[in-house]
């Protein structure tokens, strides 16, 4: 790259959707390319309530990043919404008891920083493989997968969608997040558990590996949700580095 010239950011698209059941949408996203963050959020706690939870938190991380710039850390970041978002909860009773997924990287160099909290996933493409980058805080993960649960008997469990972490709701937040480098011609894929909790991997991979306009992609997830009955909000952001 020549002296003073600017890095290329990556390309990015976003798209929710609040599915076919559900009358309202929770989720949110955010992309700003310019400072290389990517977050998606799955909020929870009543209609309005969890709309808000999820925009709050969206808000207060990219609030840390534009006032702290290089300084900035993402799971610090996702603290701050912890904070944010239990601090509106208990002023405010009609929001009492309201929390959000997050998941999200911050692109920049090359470099990435990946952090989650809840069951929001985080997908990688790379030479032609699909990788779940995020460990869900689920029951699946934490129990039923510990206890040695199949995987057919864990697709029907009655506790499949609970979560164990989230943003906002328990005094304590765990923060699970790491630092890599992916090769050259990544592509990242962020999503509610509307897409990853219905639609198959396969399905997911077909996606990410398409030659497909970014757009087309999401378009191409999200109706894949509509197909398996869309019970819930989905929202997919998609990076191509």
């Amino acid at each position: 790259m020549d002296e003073g010239a600017s890095p290329v950011l990556p390309d990015a698209y976003g798209l929710t959707d609040r599915g076919l059941v559900r009358p309202v949408n929770q989720d949110a996203f955010l992309i700003d390319e310019d400072l290389g963050l990517y977050l998606v959020a799955d909020g929870m706690g009543g209609a309005k309530a969890g709309e808000k939870a999820s925009a709050l938190a969206l808000d207060t991380v990219h609030r840390h990043y534009r006032e702290l710039g290089p300084s900035a850390e993402l799971d610090k970041a996702f603290h701050a919404a912890h904070a944010a978002v239990r601090a509106h909860a208990e002023a405010d009773l009609y929001c009492s008891g309201m929390g959000t997924t997050l998941v999200g990287v911050h692109i920049a160099a090359g470099k990435v920083h990946l952090a989650s909290a809840g069951d929001s996933r985080a997908y990688l493409w790379a030479e032609g493989k699909l990788e779940q980058l995020t460990k869900d805080h689920s029951w699946i993960e934490e129990v039923g997968r510990r206890i040695g649960l199949c995987e057919d008997v864990l697709k029907k469990h009655p506790f499949r969608h609970v979560i164990t972490m989230a943003i906002g709701v328990d005094s304590n937040l765990e923060v699970r997040h790491r630092r890599f480098e992916p090769p050259a011609g990544s592509r990242f894929l962020l999503c509610s558990d509307g897409l990853h909790g219905y639609v198959e991997e396969e399905t997911i991979a077909e996606a990410m590996g398409s030659e497909r306009s970014l757009e087309s992609r999401a378009h191409q997830l999200v109706e894949a949700s509509k197909k398996a009955g869309a019970p819930d909000n989905v929202t997919v952001v998609l990076i191509d580095l």
